[in-house]
């Protein structure tokens, strides 16, 4: 034989509770569950965008904004910061149907900085995304990319643990 454990969750002390908030008059509710910091970091793990991925969806569906669109978790704002990249991208293609070859050096100068500045604003707002993800989980703010890598080289280290 062995003993199992028969009492609801509850009752475990190992399993966060949800403290119940009741507004005036009960009209509303809100629960909130406090999490330790090893459920903290799944669950960063698990939500935040990964730069790298906005970046080569910027790089090979350019003029969708689908990099932007990732990198924001679906909010139409962060995506609508591609907009003026891939108009660019989009003006200057349809000037010269017969390929890029025919364009002049400056316009191909303002369409490469536009798609590259496309792929780098992804990757930024990526890291924006998940510095905002961040400071809603843990109980300490970060402001800067540079605290933000420190951050996820440290969380590297303790799943590694």
């Amino acid at each position: 034989g062995e003993i199992t454990q028969m009492l609801p969750d509850v009752f475990n002390p190992d399993i966060p509770k949800p403290a119940a908030k009741v507004e005036a008059g009960g009209v509303s509710t809100e629960q909130t569950v406090v999490l330790d910091n090893h459920q903290k970091d799944l669950l960063y793990l698990k939500k935040k965008s990964n730069p790298v991925t906005a970046g080569m969806l910027s790089f090979f569906l350019n003029i969708t904004g689908s990099g932007h669109l990732y990198a924001g978790g679906g909010d139409v704002k962060v995506w609508s910061r591609s907009v003026p990249y891939s108009s660019i991208l989009i003006l200057i293609a349809n000037s010269y149907p017969e390929g890029p070859d025919e364009a002049p050096d400056g316009l191909m100068f303002i369409y490469t900085g536009a798609y590259i500045g496309l792929i780098w604003d992804s990757v930024y707002m990526t890291r924006k995304y998940n510095i905002k993800l961040h400071n809603e989980i843990y109980d300490y703010e970060i402001k800067k990319v540079s605290e933000l890598k420190q951050f996820e080289s440290e969380l590297k280290l303790r799943q590694a643990l």
